[in-house]
C-alpha cells in the first residue's frame, strides 16, 4: 500500500512531513517505510535542484517492488504541480503493483493567494504589488485541473481530497486528519512540537524586500543586474541597523485582500468545490463561508508604512553607508518612496564618495533632505 500525498503547496505539507518524521522512529520498518521528501523529489522529477540522478526513478521502483507487503508513505507538495497525464502515468508506473491512495488538500483561495504572495515575495521572485500579483495569478489558483489530471490516472475512487476547513478534517485538524487517512492515529502521541520554519516576515520587511528586489531588477540589462545576493545584503544591513535602533514594527496583521477580491475568490472556490464534490465518493467538501473583510485601508507597500516606522527607516537610510553606486541608487529610490523627497548628493557627499574610492572605504552618507 502506498499513501501518496501531493500537496498542494501552502496547505500544510510541511506539517504533514514533520508528522511523518516524528513517528518514523517508532514504526516497524518491516511494515512501514517513509520515503524522505528530498529522495522522493529526485526520483519523481520534482526536486528543487535539477541535478538529479538518472538512476533515481529505477531505484525507487526497485525499492517499492521489493516490498509488496510494506506500507509506504510519500509526501511532496510539488507533485501537485505535475498536471501532464503522461508524467503522472510514469509516476504510477514507478509505484508498481501497490495500491495507491492519492491524498490532497485544498484551501480557500482568498487566504491561499495571500500566502502565495508572501512566499513569492519572501523568496525574491515577486516585485508586483498585491493587486497586480493577485490579478495575474487568479487563473492559476484553480485546484480542479491538477486533481482531475491525477484522478484521470489513479481514479477518483483512489483520491482522498479534503479542505483545510476543520469541518472537512477528521479530528478537526490537519495532522489528525492525515493520520486517520493513513492509519497512524495511534501514533499522534509521538509527534514532537513542530518548529515553524516557513514563516513570512512582518509585512513591513516583506514590502521592503519587494522594493529592494524591484530596484535591483530595474538596474541595467541582462548580465549587468546585481545579483539577488546583493539585494539580500542591502536588506540585511537595514534590518540589523533597525534592530540596533529598536525601530518598532507593527504587530497587527495587515489586510491585503479587498472585499471585492474576497467575494470573487470565495465564489470561484465554491464553484470548484461543487465540481470536486460531483466526483468525490467518500465525502462532500463543505462550501466556504468565511467572513467578508472590511474595506482595505491601504494597499500594503513601503509608501503606506506608518509614519513612525517610515520616518525611522528613512533616517537609517539617510545615514547608511552604501557599498557601491548600485546600492546607493536602490536606497535613494526607497528613501524617495518613504518621504517623497528625492535622494541627492551634496558637494560634500560627492567628495566623500570620491575619497572613499581612493581609500577603499565607504562614505557614511546617502541622501540629504
Amino acid at each position: 500500500m502506498i499513501y501518496l500525498h501531493i500537496g498542494r503547496g501552502k496547505t500544510g505539507s510541511g506539517t504533514i512531513q514533520h508528522f511523518l518524521a516524528s513517528v518514523e522512529p517508532k514504526l516497524d520498518p518491516g511494515r512501514y517505510q517513509i520515503i524522505p521528501r528530498r529522495r522522493l523529489g529526485v526520483a519523481l522529477g520534482v526536486a528543487e535542484k535539477k541535478t538529479v540522478s538518472s538512476h533515481a526513478p529505477d531505484e525507487l521502483r526497485a525499492l517499492l517492488a521489493a516490498s509488496p507487503n510494506t506500507t509506504f508513505f510519500l509526501s511532496h507538495e510539488f507533485l501537485y504541480d505535475v498536471q501532464d497525464p503522461a508524467r503522472i502515468e510514469l509516476i504510477r508506473g514507478i509505484m508498481g503493483p501497490h495500491d495507491v491512495t492519492v491524498i490532497a488538500y485544498v484551501r480557500d483561495y482568498a487566504s491561499l493567494i495571500v500566502s502565495k504572495y508572501n512566499q513569492s515575495t519572501k523568496k525574491g521572485k515577486n516585485v508586483e504589488d498585491f493587486d497586480a500579483f493577485a490579478a495575474r495569478r487568479a487563473e492559476l489558483l484553480s485546484a480542479v485541473p491538477s486533481l482531475t489530471a491525477w484522478a484521470g490516472v489513479f481514479g477518483w475512487s483512489n483520491m482522498r481530497i479534503r479542505t483545510l476547513d476543520p469541518a472537512s478534517l477528521e479530528g478537526g485538524n490537519l495532522v489528525h486528519d492525515y493520520a486517520s487517512a493513513v492509519g497512524l492515529v495511534d501514533r499522534l502521541g509521538d509527534v514532537k512540537q513542530e518548529t515553524r520554519k516557513n514563516i513570512s516576515p512582518p509585512w513591513e520587511w516583506l514590502e521592503l524586500r519587494r522594493a529592494v528586489i524591484e530596484g535591483t531588477r530595474g538596474r541595467g540589462g541582462r548580465g549587468q543586474r546585481p545579483s539577488l545576493r546583493a539585494a539580500h545584503a542591502v536588506l540585511k544591513n537595514l534590518q540589523e541597523e533597525a534592530q540596533r535602533q529598536r525601530l518598532a514594527l507593527l504587530h497587527d496583521k495587515v489586510q491585503y485582500v479587498t472585499p471585492d477580491q474576497w467575494r470573487q475568490l470565495r465564489d470561484s472556490y465554491n464553484e470548484e468545490l461543487a465540481t470536486l464534490n460531483s466526483h468525490i465518493k467518500d465525502t462532500q467538501l463543505p462550501l466556504f463561508v468565511g467572513k467578508e473583510p472590511p474595506p482595505r485601508p491601504y494597499l500594503p507597500a513601503v509608501e503606506s508604512y506608518p509614519p513612525t516606522f517610515a520616518g525611522g527607516l528613512a533616517k537609517i537610510i539617510k545615514t547608511s553607508a552604501p557599498r557601491d553606486d548600485h546600492e546607493r541608487r536602490v536606497l535613494a529610490d526607497i528613501y524617495q518612496r518613504l518621504t517623497g523627497v528625492p535622494g541627492q548628493r551634496s558637494a560634500t557627499q560627492q567628495q566623500a564618495v570620491s575619497s572613499s574610492r581612493r581609500t577603499k572605504s565607504r562614505p557614511n552618507m546617502l541622501v540629504e533632505i
